[in-house]
């Protein structure tokens, strides 16, 4: 790979310089905090998320104030991240002036809010941190071929491996049974969902570069394998359909292409289709226990009072299921949002969620990265029925997306005043 692609990112001439030694700093606290959110997502190894999240805000700052103080923030940009976090913040304040007490989750759920934060932060630094997640989620895809190999080769090691994932909390094997009398050996990584970055990055890659296109094909293959390989139905499926959607999207012969692609799908559909039965059996335990959730909901939103509909019943609340007893979240993310925000603030939650797609297909379609952005949509869409958005992995590639649409937004809006201002001279 190419070594610009990961040391020397898209920056900014004037925070950040090749052979400075404070820019190297900052950029390693950046890549490193990335780092530390894919393989201790739970913060329960070495605890260093928030220590390196404020180092990279303080070093950031600092380079600010040595080299650019009049650094200019989109007041979109500003508002778009304030919004996200008074939303939060509102529902909370609700939930005790309306007489709510322990237990309570909510400011344990608002630290990933903040996370957003990070998004103004990499616009005015102008570092595409995107690079950096990329290269830190292959070296999880590459971790998954070994352990499914290590583990296929010498089975005695199986539970060695597994310990030390249940000891991190980073990653589990299992052997999993969706209910067709198959069995799944799932190497699972608790942010393998995020794979679909990479996927979309070394696509885009294998397609537009004349040079190094094998190189590119094989670490595409090498992402695709390890979602499909964590095992999970949502992680399986998009594995498959990311790539198809990409092909389809990017195909100069779209007709041709969708008539391929129906006609593999309809041949996967055809070898698999116990699988694929088995996979949306509504009696296959992880899906009962979603539609039992579902039922759930529908009750707690026929019982929202007035004030529900408009703050909802508060992030971190706790609610009564009927398969789990009392707990504050479910994996329902979308409903969980109109639960938590109520009917008002929940659409607008949803509204700032979908925008970088709405940016990118209707507001700008000139927008480079659009692979990107479908591996976005890809997400959002495993987000339905897993709690993966509002979580700091989520919020990350959330951050990372809305920075560089910002930083694309901010250069196209200079472009076109500058040739604007050219043409008046002229």
């Amino acid at each position: 790979m190419p070594q610009s692609d990961f040391i020397y990112p898209i920056s900014n001439k004037t925070l950040l310089r090749k052979g400075d030694t404070l820019s190297y700093i900052y950029k390693g606290l950046v890549f490193i905090f990335i780092l530390s959110t894919i393989f201790d997502p739970a913060d329960h190894v070495f605890g260093l998320k928030v220590p390196l999240f404020l180092a990279c805000w303080g070093v950031g700052g600092l380079l600010v104030l040595m080299r650019d103080r009049s650094a200019a923030i989109p007041l979109n940009l500003l508002i778009y991240v304030l919004i996200m976090l008074i939303i939060p913040l509102v529902s909370i304040l609700q939930y005790f002036i309306s007489g709510g007490g322990q237990p309570f989750e909510g400011f344990l759920l608002l630290k990933s809010y903040f996370l957003l934060s990070f998004a103004i932060l990499l616009y005015v630094t102008r570092v595409d941190a995107l690079k950096y997640l990329t290269f830190g989620l292959t070296i999880m895809a590459l971790l998954i071929a070994i352990i499914s190999i290590i583990t296929f080769i010498n089975p005695e090691m199986f539970m060695g491996i597994y310990h030390l994932g249940m000891r991190t909390k980073a990653f589990s094997l299992d052997l999993r049974d969706f209910g067709d009398g198959k069995v799944y050996f799932q190497i699972y990584f608790v942010v393998s969902s995020m794979l679909v970055v990479p996927i979309a990055y070394y696509f885009d890659k294998w397609r537009t570069l004349k040079s190094k296109r094998t190189f590119y094909f094989i670490l595409l293959a090498l992402c695709i394998f390890a979602m499909f390989k964590s095992g999970t139905r949502n992680n399986m499926i998009i594995s498959i359909l990311l790539p198809s959607i990409l092909l389809f999207y990017y195909s100069r012969y779209r007709v041709i292409s969708a008539i391929l692609l129906i006609l593999v799908i309809a041949i996967f559909a055809g070898i698999f289709s116990e699988s694929i039965i088995a996979f949306f059996d509504p009696s296959e335990p992880s899906n009962s226990w979603k539609l039992g959730f579902f039922k759930d909901y529908l009750r707690i939103f026929n019982e929202f009072s007035f004030s529900n509909v408009l703050f909802g019943k508060g992030l971190g609340s706790y609610e009564t299921w009927s398969l789990r007893g009392d707990y504050f979240i479910t994996e329902l993310t979308y409903l969980e949002v109109f639960r938590n925000f109520g009917l008002l603030m929940g659409l607008v939650m949803l509204i700032l969620m979908i925008y970088p797609v709405i940016y990118t297909f209707i507001i700008r379609p000139s927008y480079k990265d659009k692979h990107i952005i479908i591996a976005y949509a890809a997400y959002l869409v495993m987000s339905i029925t897993n709690p993966l958005f509002f979580s700091s992995t989520g919020m990350l590639i959330f951050a990372i997306i809305l920075a560089n649409i910002s930083i694309f937004n901010s250069d196209f809006k200079k472009f076109h005043s500058s040739m604007f201002q050219t043409k008046q001279k002229d």
